[in-house]
């Protein structure tokens, strides 16, 4: 009887570990991967955001299109003021967040700005014509970037979701949110994500422009690619 008893013990012990096993191989942990459009625009402050969301989608490894989850996490005015930061957010149906980066043209509204029609007119050219002039670089920078993640196969690799962004003194950053994926062709995400180095130092409590290094180790040891991010803290 106890000899039963042991074995069943046993047999309950395996089973269970072998359910946490399953559930841990088959739970989903990754987030929605969103694209925006290449084409230059400029937002004004105020205006409809639905100019921001035009052409923006989403997509998650199980949950398919998930375009309707797509949401602007935050709109950030950068230094030169005729730019803005735009930051995407989508979420799948395991509530796994999704992050991406837009740089843009940006408009201060009429009510908050004090000058005559023609300098805004001006501006407002100004603003046009440099989004002109980078629509051309910027697609070309995103296709040498792809090719790029397409011949590295071996080593681990890591890609931002943008370039930099601006905060105020005092806000929360959170490194990892800069983190759009991270690859290998031995070690899964999570694996990667644990293994994340990051180079250069911030104070939330202090303005200024601070630069940051990101990398990844795969369980092997190798490094992957330097990718650099840029924090602006303003007051």
């Amino acid at each position: 009887m106890k000899k039963a008893i042991t074995i069943l013990l046993i047999l309950t012990t395996f089973a269970t570990g072998a359910l946490c096993v399953l559930s841990k191989m088959t739970r989903d942990t990754k987030a929605p991967v969103i694209s925006v459009p290449t084409e230059k625009i400029t937002y004004e402050e105020g205006s409809d955001k639905a100019l921001l969301l035009a052409g923006v989608t989403a997509t998650d490894d199980r949950d398919g299109d998930v375009t309707a989850n797509v949401r602007i996490y935050d709109i950030a005015v950068m230094e030169d003021g005729r730019s803005a930061q735009i930051i995407y957010a989508a979420y799948d149906s395991s509530y796994n967040l999704g992050k991406r980066f837009r740089t843009v043209g940006y408009k201060p509204s009429r009510k908050n700005v004090d000058m005559t029609d023609e300098m805004y007119d001006i501006i407002s050219e100004e603003i046009d014509d440099d989004n002109k002039s980078t629509t051309e670089v910027t697609t070309e920078a995103t296709t040498e970037a792809a090719s790029t993640e397409e011949e590295i196969t071996t080593f681990p690799y890591i890609k931002l979701a943008g370039d930099g962004i601006v905060l105020k003194v005092g806000d929360n950053f959170d490194p990892m949110i800069a983190i759009e994926d991270v690859k290998d062709d031995v070690d899964d995400r999570n694996t990667l994500f644990n293994r994340i180095d990051l180079e250069g130092d911030y104070d939330m409590s202090q303005p200024g422009t601070y630069e940051l290094t990101y990398s990844v180790r795969d369980s092997d040891g190798n490094r992957s690619n330097e990718v650099k991010f840029v924090l602006v803290v303003n007051e």
